[in-house]
């Protein structure tokens, strides 16, 4: 079942990623246009680099230059490792002492983003995100102190069809979405995308499941994971 929770999660998670990064734009470099009387400086700046695409074999790139999309500049940046422990802490509550916290964040480190560029960003960090946010996420809903900050007056020992019936998958989600993401900081269609990614992921965890309250914690386990370990979380 834990190797389904975290499979089902990723899945959601990277879809949800999707939806984010549609925020980080390129941001293409002004072209001055020239001023009057500007045509003999534009002129020789034509020449020069004529001479200099000469120079390098007729305006062919250079193989040892990094390819356009390097030099140009985005708008947004990623979290690096310490910021996204940190993150996840204050966003959940939870510890980032707690023995199996730390542990596992030291098992990761190396795999999580080691600095702000989101150009560096790979599959393997979004992997290791998504780990780290599970354990920060059974940490949580198995602490009944804890869990009631996020999802107040959710009856956690209730079956799935008392708990998780159609306004109980709604306030999972709901409330889920508003402490991890913010109240009111992203537009309603990324918002309604979301939703409806989380809503197919419990169908998908409750599937062939027991009606009892262990899978009742281990959807809103999966919810968890997957909204902790999106780009709304992880970007800067």
């Amino acid at each position: 079942m834990s190797n389904k929770i975290r499979l089902s999660a990723s899945i959601s998670s990277l879809l949800i990623l999707l939806f984010s990064f549609n925020h980080c734009v390129l941001q293409p470099k002004a072209t001055k246009k020239p001023s009057d009387g500007s045509e003999n400086t534009q002129t020789q700046s034509n020449t020069n680099n004529n001479t200099n695409n000469n120079n390098t074999g007729g305006g062919d790139p250079d193989p040892g230059d990094p390819p356009p999309i390097v030099l140009e500049e985005v708008d947004v940046g990623v979290k690096n490792f310490e910021q996204v422990r940190e993150t996840m802490a204050v966003l959940t509550g939870v510890d980032p002492n707690t023995s199996s916290i730390r542990n596992t964040y030291e098992d990761l480190k190396t795999q999580l983003p080691t600095n702000n560029d989101i150009k560096t960003f790979l599959p393997a960090h979004q992997v290791a995100v998504t780990k780290l946010a599970a354990e920060y996420c059974d940490e949580l809903v198995d602490s009944s102190a804890l869990r009631g900050g996020v999802w107040p007056g959710f009856n956690f020992g209730g079956t799935p069809t008392n708990s998780l019936n159609a306004n109980g998958r709604a306030t999972i989600i709901n409330q889920t979405v508003d402490k991890f993401w913010g109240v009111g900081t992203i537009e309603v269609s990324d918002r309604n995308a979301a939703l409806v990614e989380l809503q197919l992921l419990i169908s998908d965890l409750l599937l062939n499941e027991d009606n009892n309250s262990t899978t009742t914690r281990t959807v809103v386990k999966g919810v968890c994971i997957a909204t902790l370990a999106s780009a709304r979380v992880t970007l800067l």
